[in-house]
C-alpha cells in the first residue's frame, strides 16, 4: 500500500463531516473534546499521525470512550486512571476498526512504541494508585 496523506486526510475530513466534529489541524500534541465534538489533530504526513487521528476521533465516537471521558471529565473522578486506560483502548479499538485497509503494516515498531508510551503512563499512574 502506498502512503498519500491526501486521501489519509480525506478520510478524517470525511468523518468530520458524518460525525459533525470539528478538526482543528494543529502541530502541537492532539487531543479531543468528546463535549464539543471537536479534534486537534496533526496533519496526517504518516501513518502513525493518521492513526493518531483517528484515535482522537475514537474519544468523540466510540460510545465506550465516550461515556468514560464524561466520567473522567468529572473532578472528583479525575484521577481513576482504571477508566482512562479503559477510554484509551476503546479510542484505539475504534481508530484500528476504522483505519483503511492495510494501514498497520506501514506503521514502523518505533511509531508503536511511541503511541504505546502514551497508553503506558496512565498504567503508571495506575500503579501508584492505593489499591481500593
Amino acid at each position: 500500500m502506498t502512503w498519500t496523506p491526501d486521501a489519509a486526510t480525506s478520510h478524517l475530513e470525511e468523518i468530520a463531516k458524518v460525525r459533525g466534529i470539528t478538526i482543528v489541524w494543529t502541530e502541537k500534541p492532539p487531543e479531543s473534546h468528546p463535549g464539543y465534538a471537536m479534534v486537534w489533530i496533526n496533519p496526517p504526513t504518516s501513518p502513525i499521525r493518521y492513526l493518531t487521528a483517528l484515535h482522537e476521533f475514537g474519544h468523540c465516537i466510540d460510545p465506550q470512550a465516550v461515556n468514560l471521558w464524561k466520567f473522567c471529565g468529572k473532578r472528583e473522578n479525575a484521577k481513576d486512571y482504571r477508566k482512562w486506560i479503559n477510554a484509551e483502548s476503546a479510542a484505539w479499538g475504534w481508530a484500528f476498526a476504522e483505519c483503511r485497509p492495510a494501514l498497520a503494516e506501514l506503521v514502523r515498531e518505533r511509531d508503536w512504541q511511541m503511541a504505546g508510551s502514551c497508553w503506558l503512563s496512565y498504567g503508571r499512574h495506575l500503579a501508584l494508585q492505593p489499591v481500593r
